[in-house]
């Protein structure tokens, strides 16, 4: 008889999963919090806080450093924690103030990797956090 080992979720479309204990599924058959932000380059064609495709965005396809990265999302208080090893990088709400500091954080982590979609595209800069925190999205 078929079990379920593991369950996941994508809280930030294109980084890595996030383990969870059980996940939610909404009537329109979507993960709730799964895929509900995203982190976006500058330089794309979406408007404002509209999503794009994933070569758009900061993603495991382009900065594959992503891997080390944990995330862990509440969506009651639409907060997210990002870790490194021990270390918190970011935990906070993800307010106004909040989305820019966790573009801060998240811009000055990928820089410093040897692979990463920013250092030779100046222009992809500011990064921009996406999605309302609340509406699970996979757009592509």
């Amino acid at each position: 008889m078929p079990h379920v080992v593991a369950l996941y979720r994508y809280p930030v479309k294109g980084f890595t999963p996030e383990a969870c204990d059980s996940l939610t599924v909404l009537d329109e058959g979507r993960i709730a919090g799964d895929r509900v932000l995203g982190v976006r380059f500058a330089d794309t064609e979406a408007a404002d806080d509209a999503w794009s495709r994933k070569s758009g965005m900061v993603a495991l396809i382009n900065t594959p450093g992503l891997t080390c990265l944990n995330v862990r999302f509440d969506q009651e208080s639409v907060r997210l924690q990002v870790s490194l090893g021990t270390s918190v990088l970011f935990d906070e709400a993800l307010n106004s103030q909040g989305r820019l500091r966790l573009a801060a954080v998240l811009a000055a982590y990928v820089i410093k990797l040897d692979v990463n979609p920013l250092t030779d595209h100046p222009e992809r800069l500011p990064l921009r956090v996406i999605g309302d925190g609340h509406s699970p999205r996979y757009h592509d």
